[in-house]
């Protein structure tokens, strides 16, 4: 991938490269215009990204972006907000009506641990369709090793997926234990392992177990470098 290629400087910029006036600098990752990779990118004054311009992939009907994103940030710097489509103005924000996806983290821990996170998936404006994410905060459980414990992922109605995690003693995920409830009783229950070797590398993942122990759903191998 070629380096980024910073628009022009103006006189008068600051460090950030940025004059009094401003409050963002831009640079682009390809060429002008085309190309397999594309786009132009925002910063604000403490160098966060807080959008992107994809000029690849642009509806050939309506010349309508399809994969821009305008990032939201707290005062702590941290991204709470990816929203996807066609953005528009300036600065930049996602056009109604022409949202592909969004992504929300409405509130974080000290510590940076998603306590709320929201995903719609399809940018239709809900968090309840089955492949979209809404993980309320009161259902999301941090031991004392930032280790997520508990989680839940709210569905329509009463609906939601519950997710017990397991971990080893440097931190590996051991196991994943998952309930599915609809309609306000459990319809489904399911486990996955994960096995790891000397040098903390997973080599099996496992499932519910049976009469003859574990039932193996993947074994991984590694070579010298990987």
């Amino acid at each position: 991938m070629p380096p980024p290629r910073v628009l022009p400087e103006k006189s008068g910029a600051d460090s950030a490269g940025l004059c009094p006036s401003e409050t963002e600098r831009r640079a682009r990752i390809g060429g002008a215009s085309g190309g397999f990779y594309n786009v132009q990118i925002g910063y604000d004054r403490n160098s966060n990204p807080t959008y992107t311009i994809d000029d690849v992939h642009i509806l050939a009907s309506n010349s309508k972006h399809l994969f821009d994103v305008v990032y939201t940030l707290d005062n702590l710097n941290r991204v709470i907000g990816a929203d996807e489509g066609h953005a528009t103005g300036t600065p930049p924000a996602i056009q109604s009506s022409y949202h592909t996806r969004n992504e929300l983290w409405n509130s974080l821990s000290l510590t940076g641990n998603w306590k709320n996170r929201q995903l719609d998936a399809n940018g239709n404006g809900t968090f309840t369709d089955e492949e979209d994410r809404n993980e309320p905060s009161a259902d999301q459980t941090f031991n004392k090793a930032n280790e997520w414990t508990d989680r839940k992922i709210a569905k329509a109605g009463t609906d939601n997926d519950d997710f017990d995690y397991t971990y080893d003693a440097v931190g590996n995920l051991t196991q994943e234990d998952l309930t599915v409830t609809r309609s306000g009783s459990p319809t489904e229950n399911s486990r996955r392992g994960f096995v790891y070797d000397a040098f903390g590398r997973m080599v099996q993942t496992t499932g519910l177990m049976t009469e003859e122990g574990p039932t193996i759903v993947q074994n991984h191998r590694y070579n010298g470098l990987n």
